[in-house]
């Protein structure tokens, strides 16, 4: 197995490195680096035939279609080049296994893609309802009719220029079904190859969910269960959402009982020096032992006594057509 980490990262770029050093040898790094940011020197001196710094820069703007701009990107490289598996993580993220262990669950589990069907009468259908603006966010297609409590903010000239891009004709649905889910995920080559060709012959798609809000959360997802209709396991990342003051959780202290080691990988991990070094051990200890095993003590946060255990984790049911 041909193993490509795709790679989306800002503020993060030391840790990344990091796992870059102790994953180099049995995985090809595909990294888009945030243009709002710099790219730091721990990623542009790095030297290697399994790193690839992708030259076009996207602005990532939360909620907005760059974040799956940038996957696109990433993917499309990837499987170019020839890989058989491509996990989508974050610059904070870390694998949880030795390369052994990981790459047996990978090809144990085949896809890992998270998503569930959207209720057409709940909250979550306006993204797919509501056109996103860069810089306003997902807006409401009556905003300009609505009360001026409901514009505030705007200047009057913006809310007339808000109004004629409103009246413009939307793309029209792809699909009778949407489906959300985690935003990072695995696919194997062949599902990827299906994603990639949809994208390719169906550009109207892309136009489509390009204006919806959150879009790293339902495009892929959408894609998948409708294109290909398989279900798949939501082992792929793990991230803690129980605190509502952390969306998601940080993990930067000793080792968290939460952290579940079903999963491939883990996010967020605060980056810093201690969390580094703790990392740094971490994956020597399991290139020695070649065994799988929870992070050590610094590289993740305990949440204290009383924290609420793990939710069930379901299966994503087959698509609905």
């Amino acid at each position: 197995m041909r193993l490509a980490l795709l790679t989306l990262s800002a503020f993060a770029q030391d840790h990344l490195a990091l796992v870059f050093q102790h994953w180099q040898r049995q995985a090809s790094f595909y990294v888009h680096v945030d243009a709002k940011v710099p790219v730091s020197p721990a990623l542009a001196d790095i030297q290697s035939p399994h790193w690839r710094l992708m030259a076009h820069r996207h602005r990532v703007h939360w909620g907005a279609w760059s974040m799956v701009a940038a996957a696109l990107d990433m993917l499309e490289a990837a499987y170019a080049d020839g890989h058989d598996y491509f996990a989508l993580i974050s610059d904070d993220s870390a694998p949880l296994h030795a390369e052994p262990v990981l790459r047996q669950r990978l090809a144990r589990h085949g896809d890992l893609m998270a998503g569930a069907p959207v209720d057409p009468q709940s909250h979550l259908a306006n993204r797919f309802q509501y056109r996103y603006f860069l810089d306003v966010g997902p807006l409401n297609p009556r905003f300009a009719e609505r009360p001026p409590m409901y514009r505030w903010g705007f200047t009057p000239e913006e809310v007339e220029q808000l109004r004629a891009a409103l009246a413009q004709p939307q793309p029209t649905a792809p699909y009778g079904t949407f489906h959300k889910g985690k935003a990072w995920w695995g696919l194997t080559r062949e599902s990827a190859g299906a994603l990639l060709a949809v994208v390719r012959e169906r550009p109207e798609t892309l136009r489509f969910f390009s204006g919806c809000a959150n879009p790293d959360e339902s495009f892929f997802q959408t894609l998948y269960f409708q294109e290909l209709g398989r279900p798949s396991r939501n082992l792929f990342m793990f991230d803690d959402f129980s605190d509502p003051k952390q969306r998601p959780r940080v993990f930067n202290a000793p080792t968290d009982p939460l952290i579940d080691t079903r999963f491939c990988f883990a996010r967020k991990v605060r980056p810093g020096p201690e969390a580094l070094e703790a990392l740094g051990l971490h994956y020597r200890r399991l290139e020695q032992a070649g065994a799988p095993g929870p992070l050590p003590a610094a590289a993740l946060w305990h949440p204290g006594a009383g924290a609420a255990p793990l939710p069930a984790l379901p299966m994503a049911g087959p698509a609905t057509h």
